[in-house]
C-alpha cells in the first residue's frame, strides 16, 4: 500500500540534492515501492528491482560493475540519497553523449534543467531525417498510416512511439534482420505491444552494429528527443552509407594518395571516403580555387565546394547544364539557395535546405553528400587492383563479430575486420569493455607512432599486449602470438575475437556461477542444464544435449524456451517448414523479450556451435534477469540473492 508519510520523509531527505524534479520523483516512487519496511536502505539483492522501478534498466550481471563505476561498495546497498544521485549522474552522462547540433534555421530548442544542464534539439535534423525516412519507406504498405510525416513539425517523435518505423528502418539497413511476423502491426494503441516493438527495434539495431547503450523503450516513450535522434541517425547512416565502399564502387581505388596502399583505403570510414570523393572532384575542377574540405560542417558553409561538386558530377544529358555562376553571388544564404536549386534539378533538393548549408549542419550535409554519391558518383574508370577484385563479402561469422564490436562503440568503426585489428587497438578496447581497467593504456602505442620508424614493431607490441590480456580473461589462446594478429592471419584473428565474444557473453552468467574458473565444457553444460530444466518446468517436452543437437535447427526449441522465460513470447504456430525463416523469427522473438543476441539465422540452421551457444547463454541471462529463473529451478544456480 502506498505510504504518503514515507514519501514526504524521502522528499525531505532529497531536498538538499541538486537533482532534476523528474529524477527526484522517480527515486521516491522506486524507494517507496521497494522499501516496504521503510528502513531507508535497499540491500544489494534488491537493487536491480529498485532501478527498474525508476525506469532505469540494468541487468543483474552488470550490477557490480555499475556500482564500482559510481564508487559504491558491491555489497553495501544504497540509501535514498545515493540512489537519487546515481540516477542524476547517469542522466547527465547520457545527455552529454547525445548532444544534437544547432538547428539549421538558427533556432535552438533548449530544455533547461534545474541541475544546470540542457539538451539542444535540432529541428533542422528532424526535418532532414523525416524526409529521408519518408523517401526510404514510402512503398511499405504497413506504414500507410504513418507516412508521409510532416516535414514542418516534430511529428517524427510521435510517429516512432509504436516502434513500427524503427523496426522497418532496421530491416532497411540489413534486410531480414527482423522477421516481419515478429513485428506487432495491429492494436498499436496497446502500450505493451508498442514496448515490444521498441525493444525489438533497439536490440536488433545493436545486432547490426548500432550503439544503443542508454536507449530503452522507456527513454523513447518518454520522448527524450536527443536519444531518439541518436538512434535514428545511426540507422540512417547505415542506409545512406551502404554503397560507399570499394566492394560496391571499385573505382574508388582511384582516390588513393601517393604512398598509400589499398589496405589504407579499405580502412577508411564511409565518412572519410566521402570526404576523399568530394576533394577528388574539387581537385579536378579548374574553376575551383578554394581548399579541400576537412569536415562536413564549417567547410561547406560558403557553398563554394558544393557548387564545384555539383558541376563535376552533373549527368551528361542534363539540360541546361550547371555552371559556376553561383560562385560569384556575394551572399552566403543566396549562394546556398542556388545550391539547393541545383540539387532540386537532380532530384535531391528535399534532402537539404539553404539554411542547412549556411548553419553547417554536419549530419544533414553528410546525408546529402551520401545521396549525391549514391546517385552520381562520376568516378573515372581505373585499373582496379587485384586486392579490390579479391574483396569477398563477409562470412556470417565475420559479420556477426563486426556487428558485436561496433555495438560496443569501438573506435574506429570496424569496416574491415582483419586490417583494422592488425594494430591491436580495437582488441584492447574490447578487452577493456569486458573487464574495465584490465588495459593499462600507458602501455599502448598510439596510432600516430605507427608511421614513424619502427611502426610495425609498435603494432606488434600492442598485439602482444592484447594476447597477454586475453589470457588474463581466461580466453583459450593456444600458440597465438601478437605477430599473428599484426600479420592479419584470418584464422587466428577469428579465434581471438571469438574467445573475447564468448567472454563478453558469459559475463551475463557470472552470477549463475559461470565465471573465470569455469572450463568451456563446464560452462556449456551449465547453460544446457538450465535451459532444459526451464523447458521441463514450463511443461515442454523439448530438450537438447549439445549446441549442435540436430533438433535445434528448426528453432522450435528456442521458441519454446522463449515462452518458458516469457509466456507468449513466441507464437509456435508462426513456425513453418522453412528453417531459415523459423530461425529469423526465433531470433527476433528472443530480442523482443530483451535477449541481446548477435547470431544470424544461418548460424541456427547450420548449427554453428559457437553462435548457438551465445543464443542460449543470452536467453539464460534474460531469464534470470526477469526473475523467472528463480522459482522451480531446484539445484540449478541462479543469480537471485534476495
Amino acid at each position: 500500500m502506498y505510504n504518503s508519510a514515507y514519501d514526504d520523509k524521502l522528499s525531505d531527505q532529497l531536498a538538499s540534492l541538486k537533482i532534476e524534479p523528474h529524477i527526484k520523483e522517480d527515486a521516491i516512487h522506486a524507494f517507496v515501492k521497494i522499501d516496504t519496511e521503510q528502513t531507508g536502505h535497499i540491500p544489494t539483492g534488491r537493487l536491480v528491482d529498485l532501478f527498474r522501478e525508476a525506469n532505469f534498466s540494468i541487468a543483474r550481471y552488470q550490477l557490480n560493475e555499475f556500482l564500482e563505476k559510481h564508487k559504491k561498495r558491491t555489497d553495501g546497498g544504497l540509501t535514498p540519497e545515493e540512489f537519487a544521485q546515481m540516477l542524476q549522474d547517469e542522466e547527465n552522462e547520457r545527455t552529454s553523449k547525445f548532444q544534437a547540433s544547432v538547428d539549421i534555421r538558427g533556432e535552438i530548442s533548449v530544455k533547461e534543467s534545474t541541475f544546470g544542464g540542457h539538451h539542444q534539439v535540432a529541428h533542422g535534423e528532424v526535418r532532414a531525417f523525416t524526409h529521408f525516412i519518408n523517401n526510404e519507406l514510402k512503398d511499405d504498405v504497413d506504414l500507410k498510416n504513418h507516412l508521409p510525416m510532416n516535414l514542418e513539425n516534430d511529428e517524427l517523435y510521435d510517429s516512432v512511439q509504436d516502434g513500427l518505423i524503427l523496426c522497418k528502418l532496421v530491416n532497411k539497413c540489413k534486410p531480414g534482420t527482423i522477421s516481419e511476423k515478429a513485428i506487432n502491426k495491429t492494436k498499436l494503441d496497446v502500450i505493451f505491444r508498442q514496448r515490444e516493438n521498441l525493444q525489438l527495434a533497439i536490440i536488433s539495431a545493436a545486432s547490426i552494429g548500432c550503439h544503443v547503450i542508454s536507449i530503452t523503450p522507456i527513454t523513447i516513450s518518454q520522448r527524450k528527443e536527443h536519444i531518439i535522434l541518436g538512434l535514428i541517425w545511426q540507422l540512417l547512416k547505415k542506409i545512406a552509407f551502404s554503397q560507399v565502399n570499394l566492394k560496391e564502387h571499385p573505382d574508388l581505388a582511384g582516390l588513393l594518395r601517393p604512398g598509400e596502399t589499398i589496405e589504407d583505403l579499405m580502412n577508411l570510414s564511409p565518412e572519410e571516403l566521402l570526404k576523399r570523393w568530394v576533394n577528388y572532384h574539387l581537385d579536378n575542377d579548374e574553376k575551383y580555387s578554394g581548399k579541400g574540405i576537412d569536415n562536413f560542417g564549417n567547410d561547406l558553409k560558403d557553398s563554394q565546394a558544393y557548387i564545384s561538386l555539383l558541376n563535376q558530377i552533373q549527368p551528361g544529358d542534363l539540360s541546361p547544364k550547371f555552371n559556376h555562376n553561383a560562385q560569384g553571388i556575394p551572399s552566403d544564404k543566396e549562394r546556398a539557395q542556388a545550391v539547393h536549386d541545383m540539387a532540386k534539378r537532380l532530384g535531391c533538393g528535399d534532402f537539404i535546405t539553404a539554411d542547412d548549408i549556411v548553419e553547417g549542419n554536419e549530419r544533414v550535409n553528410l546525408l546529402f553528400t551520401a545521396t549525391l554519391f549514391n546517385n552520381f558518383p562520376a568516378l573515372d574508370k581505373v585499373e582496379v587492383p587485384e586486392e579490390v577484385k579479391d574483396i569477398d563479402a563477409d562470412t556470417p561469422e565475420e559479420r556477426t563479430y563486426k556487428n558485436w564490436m561496433n555495438s560496443l562503440e569501438v573506435d574506429p568503426y570496424v569496416n574491415n575486420l582483419y586490417n583494422q585489428l592488425r594494430d591491436g587497438g580495437i582488441i584492447l578496447q574490447l578487452e577493456d569493455k569486458i573487464r574495465p581497467g584490465i588495459v593499462n593504456w600507458k602501455r599502448v602505442n598510439p596510432i600516430s607512432s605507427f608511421k614513424k620508424l619502427g611502426g610495425l614493431m609498435r603494432k606488434i607490441e600492442n598485439c602482444n599486449y592484447a594476447v597477454e590480456n586475453a589470457k588474463k580473461l581466461k580466453c583459450t589462446i593456444v600458440s597465438i602470438q601478437g605477430s599473428d594478429l599484426s600479420d592479419g592471419n584470418k584464422r587466428l584473428t577469428l579465434a581471438v575475437v571469438w574467445q573475447l565474444m564468448r567472454a563478453y557473453t558469459l559475463k551475463v552468467l557470472d552470477a549463475a556461477g559461470i565465471n573465470d574458473t569455469k572450463t568451456t565444457k563446464e560452462a556449456d553444460d551449465l547453460i544446457i542444464a538450465w535451459c532444459n530444466k526451464k523447458l521441463e518446468n514450463a511443461g515442454s517436452d523439448r530438450k537438447f544435449h549439445s549446441f549442435t543437437d540436430p533438433s535445434l535447427s528448426d528453432s522450435h526449441t528456442i521458441c519454446h524456451l522463449i515462452n518458458a522465460i516469457q509466456p507468449n513470447g513466441a507464437d509456435i504456430s508462426d513456425l513453418g517448414k522453412n528453417e531459415l525463416e523459423n530461425a529469423r523469427y526465433a531470433l527476433s522473438c528472443a530480442r523482443r523479450i530483451g535477449a541481446r543476441v548477435y547470431a544470424l539465422p544461418e548460424d541456427i540452421v547450420g548449427l554453428n556451435k559457437k553462435m548457438v551457444m551465445t543464443v542460449f547463454a543470452c536467453l539464460m541471462g534474460c531469464g534470470m534477469d526477469t526473475g523467472v529463473a528463480s522459482a522451480g529451478d531446484q539445484n540449478e544456480p541462479t543469480h537471485r540473492i534476495d
